[in-house]
């Protein structure tokens, strides 16, 4: 015991670690939750089906539009579904959390994005035979699709 005692005095900054340590402690204890302080809220569901729908489109405008010969791109796409969540729990009985105004949240693990159904790509440049076959496996690729699920032309 008189070993260890002996090497924890040698240990240069020992002490400001422990003061700090015993502030940080009484900090939790006496910096609890005031009565005036206002709740902190997150809505419930900030998934927005037609912004992600959007957004994918507007990313593969992007990239079809960087093929040499093709501009002026337009996409449309079909999607399954609104995105799968899988929640914590097994056995049909799910893991809830309790909430600070009595109610309870099921505890997600994760969401999964919808998958995309078909694509339909307008462009100038669609009419070729060559560009269409490079952008059906740029979509293919990207989007894991079957090729006729994709459709190609130009407007």
């Amino acid at each position: 015991m008189r070993e260890i005692l002996t090497r924890l005095r040698a240990v240069k900054g020992l002490g400001i670690l422990l003061v700090g340590l015993a502030v940080g402690v009484m900090l939790l204890f006496l910096g609890g939750k005031s009565e005036e302080e206002a709740p902190i809220t997150v809505a419930e569901d900030t998934f927005s089906f037609e912004a992600y729908e959007k957004e994918l489109a507007s990313r593969l405008e992007e990239m079809i539009a960087r093929l040499d010969g093709v501009s002026d791109v337009h996409v449309m796409l079909t999607l399954e579904q609104s995105y799968a969540e899988e929640l914590a729990g097994e056995g049909g009985e799910y893991l809830t959390v309790r909430e600070s105004d009595g109610g309870q949240e099921t505890v997600t693990l994760s969401r999964t994005a919808p998958k995309v159904k078909g694509v339909a790509v307008i462009c100038k440049g669609g009419n070729s035979s060559k560009h269409q076959q490079e952008i059906i496996s740029l979509l293919s690729a990207l989007l894991e699709l079957p090729t006729h699920r994709i459709f190609v032309s130009e407007g």
